[in-house]
């Protein structure tokens, strides 16, 4: 098989189609205030990460996890950086049971 640029191989290179998309707005442009945003894995890491930043910018964030002790750690750890954080734990576990 010749040598193709990685586009190419798999069928992604720059078309027509793909010159006329219009470009997404970055993540800081994108208005989410007043929006509500839910989150899974959002007590640690890049969920936790991405909860901040979405409650900074005036979303309310539904942090729906496995574990409900991780996840009231993970609301106070936010609070303490944010004390008006809009930060919503649901009561129902996630996790999957043991067969």
């Amino acid at each position: 098989m010749a040598k193709l640029p990685v586009g190419f191989r798999f069928g992604i290179y720059q078309s027509k189609a793909r010159r006329s998309c219009v470009p997404l707005q970055s993540a800081d442009e994108e208005d989410v205030n007043k929006k509500v945003v839910v989150i899974t894995g959002s007590n640690s890491g890049i969920g936790k990460e991405a909860a901040t930043q979405f409650v900074k910018r005036g979303a309310t964030v539904v942090m729906c996890n496995r574990d409900a002790n991780k996840t009231a750690k993970a609301v106070d750890a936010i609070k303490l950086d944010i004390p008006n954080a809009s930060l919503v734990m649901p009561s129902k576990n996630y996790s999957v049971p043991k067969s």
